[in-house]
């Protein structure tokens, strides 16, 4: 059975409710001009179905989907993202760009981070400004690796790649080769199997719970002058985030906002 969508319309769900959402079990949520798409895998039907019933919406009809269907609607639907003159995000089946940046093809998929959402591309924004010559880096919730990918171009040395998300980590593969990335590798897994790495760099563009539950797990994972940077957030979160690192060895760096998201940058 393919995957299923639930149609809501905007005036029905907020920004900030779509932002609760991501951390039930949905495989992608697609903005329109009226309303959002959510998908999600059959299996969580019922779970989904209880978070629109705890926000009293009327008339949830499931609809679906086929994997043909799905990748119709993708190509219609994904527009090439340029992201602030820093990077060009195209798919397989785009032009190549005439402009001069870093260019990063990402197959679209059911995967999050396709370079369309506020917190990818100002994750992006906040890279750009760093040098990962000769880094290593944790792209941790990893998506499509969109995030990984453009810290390799930009010349990290080793990427490791982290999703618990069997979909991720086949997009992520798919993405790595497209890209000609030979320094990154990609595995299924949680925090749990790699904590006993270091890394120059961690990127974690999640949710704020996770984040605020990887925090002490980041901070033995980080080296020492290291950076992190994480974001998935609202800003009425920020503080909450701001709050709890300093119980640890972090320092803000920098930041960004983007309607009504936000991403924190640290450092030693």
């Amino acid at each position: 059975m393919g995957l299923q969508k639930i149609d809501i319309p905007k005036a029905l769900l907020s920004e900030i409710e779509i932002a609760y959402l991501w951390e039930y079990p949905i495989e992608g949520i697609e903005e329109k001009e009226k309303s959002w798409h959510i998908f999600f895998r059959p299996e969580n039907a019922e779970i989904i179905q209880s978070f629109f019933k705890n926000k009293s919406i009327p008339n949830v009809v499931t609809e679906t989907l086929t994997e043909q269907n799905w990748n119709a609607t993708w190509e219609e639907n994904y527009p090439p993202v340029l992201v602030n003159n820093v990077a060009h995000i195209l798919a397989p089946f785009h032009k190549k760009s005439t402009q001069i940046l870093p260019q990063i093809i990402i197959n679209p998929s059911m995967a999050f981070g396709t370079g369309h959402h506020e917190t990818t591309s100002g994750l992006l924004e906040l890279m750009n400004g760093l040098d990962f010559q000769n880094r290593t880096l944790l792209d941790m919730g990893c998506g499509s690796g969109v995030l990984g990918i453009f810290s390799e171009i930009k010349g990290a040395k080793e990427v490791l790649l982290v999703d618990n998300d069997q979909n991720c980590v086949e997009n992520t593969n798919q993405n790595i080769r497209l890209n000609k990335c030979h320094n990154s590798k990609v595995i299924l897994g949680t925090i749990e199997n790699i904590k006993d790495q270091k890394f120059d760099f961690i990127v974690s563009n999640i949710t704020k719970n996770v984040n605020l539950q990887f925090l002490a797990d980041f901070d033995i994972m980080l080296k020492e002058n290291g950076v992190l940077i994480i974001s998935g957030f609202l800003i009425e979160d920020k503080q909450e985030i701001l709050n709890k690192s300093k119980k640890y060895d972090f320092s803000l760096q920098n930041e960004f906002e983007k309607n009504n998201w936000c991403g924190l940058q640290f450092g030693r």
